[in-house]
């Protein structure tokens, strides 16, 4: 039993070191990480970063924009293709709406969006 391995992870990353500053997904081998990532071993999760909370997303970019309703994930209780990242510490306040118009965006509060795609047929985006 060799105690130096014994608090050792996977993780994925596009490196060693992008792998071991986000410590975001836990992996066995390649083929559990996201496109372009690997997994690599030898992290000590001790020295993982212990901040921030997990959220779904395509990428670790796509899972900071995905935080803003609150739901977190823990490891595979995401959606296809989509991944759990842990550290996420960037969500943004969202205070824009869809609507027809700014008063009727303001008026309704009921979808966030960070633009007009994020919005139903004939709605927009707007800051309010």
């Amino acid at each position: 039993f060799d105690v130096g391995t014994a608090c050792q992870v996977n993780y994925c990353g596009t490196s060693f070191d992008d792998a071991s500053e986000r410590c975001a997904i836990k992996c066995e081998d390649d083929g559990d990480c996201p496109g372009g990532q690997g997994c690599f071993d030898g992290i000590f999760e001790e020295d993982c970063p212990d901040d921030g909370d997990s959220y779904c997303g395509a990428d670790f970019d796509d899972a900071g924009t995905n935080c803003d309703d609150g739901e977190t994930c823990d490891g595979g209780d995401c959606g296809p293709g989509q991944y759990c990242f842990a550290g996420v510490t960037t969500c943004p306040a969202s205070n824009s709406w869809c609507g027809t118009s700014l008063p009727d965006a303001e008026g309704k509060c009921e979808v966030k969006c960070s633009s007009s795609e994020d919005c139903p047929n004939g709605e927009s985006c707007y800051d309010g």
